[in-house]
């Protein structure tokens, strides 16, 4: 069996376009959570761990909201990503492992979250 708990293994998904779950756009139930947040949520610190090809972090960037970090285990997501919206700060695009973020250097108000698998 593959190692999921390896990034190479979800950089090989993306960079062969096997990634089965993904819609293509914003998840419609996130994009109506999204929706319904108060104006004063845009300024909050809003993690997307796992964020693969980070649809609802594109429609939280173009909603306004200011303070969103990308997390993913493989580069190719976060690349394209950067690609679509390059005026989105890069120090919020982040690749690594999620579990060895530190908490001193990363802290959130809150977690928007659907398809991140946990291999630890």
């Amino acid at each position: 069996m593959e190692n999921v708990s390896q990034s190479g293994f979800w950089q090989q998904r993306y960079e062969q376009d096997s990634i089965g779950w993904d819609m293509g756009q914003v998840s419609p139930p996130l994009k109506a959570y999204i929706d319904q947040l108060p104006e004063s949520a845009k300024a909050q610190a809003i993690l997307v761990p796992g964020a693969g090809n980070a649809y609802e972090v594109g429609y939280l960037y173009e909603q306004g909201f200011t303070n969103v970090t990308l997390v993913d285990f493989a580069p190719a997501p976060i690349n394209d990503f950067a690609e679509r919206y390059p005026d989105f700060p890069s120090e919020h695009l982040v690749c690594a492992d999620f579990f060895e973020l530190s908490p001193a250097q990363y802290q959130f108000d809150w977690v928007l979250e659907q398809t991140f698998f946990l291999c630890h």
